[in-house]
């Protein structure tokens, strides 16, 4: 993930209340964004695998899911699918590290709500949490 300063914020995002489940089998990607989500007043839980992301997303109150495409024992197509074949209609969010448009309008098609490449931004995570949750 690329750093970012504050200084690119209008203002500090605030994302109190709002619960995200980050589907990432990388460790050290995962611990720094779901420092950076928890700092701005989310509550972050993680899935390591798919298979994990499907039953926590079903049994769980989630405002949205990151969600990378390669994941074990379930990749991401596969879990969104899975998702979206239960009426899972929160959004989640594709993580991948390939950037073409043909992958993200697959992404789209199968049941992802929107699609990010990594190496991304801070300042691209907020603005896809504020594309897809309701304003507060």
């Amino acid at each position: 993930m690329t750093q970012t300063n504050w200084g690119s914020f209008v203002s500090e995002p605030n994302l109190d209340d709002v619960c995200i489940l980050i589907a990432e089998d990388d460790e050290s990607f995962k611990d720094s964004l779901g420092f950076f989500l928890s700092s701005l007043g989310a509550v972050v839980e993680f899935a390591s695998d798919g298979a994990e992301g499907v039953s926590k997303a079903l049994a769980g109150n989630y405002d949205l899911v990151f969600m990378d495409l390669t994941l074990p024992k379930m990749d991401g197509e596969t879990a969104v699918k899975t998702l979206r074949s239960n009426s899972y209609s929160k959004p989640i969010i594709a993580m991948s590290a390939h950037s073409a448009s043909a992958r993200k309008t697959h992404c789209l098609e199968i049941g992802f709500t929107d699609y990010i490449t990594k190496p991304f931004g801070l300042d691209e995570i907020i603005k896809k949490i504020e594309e897809h949750l309701p304003k507060q």
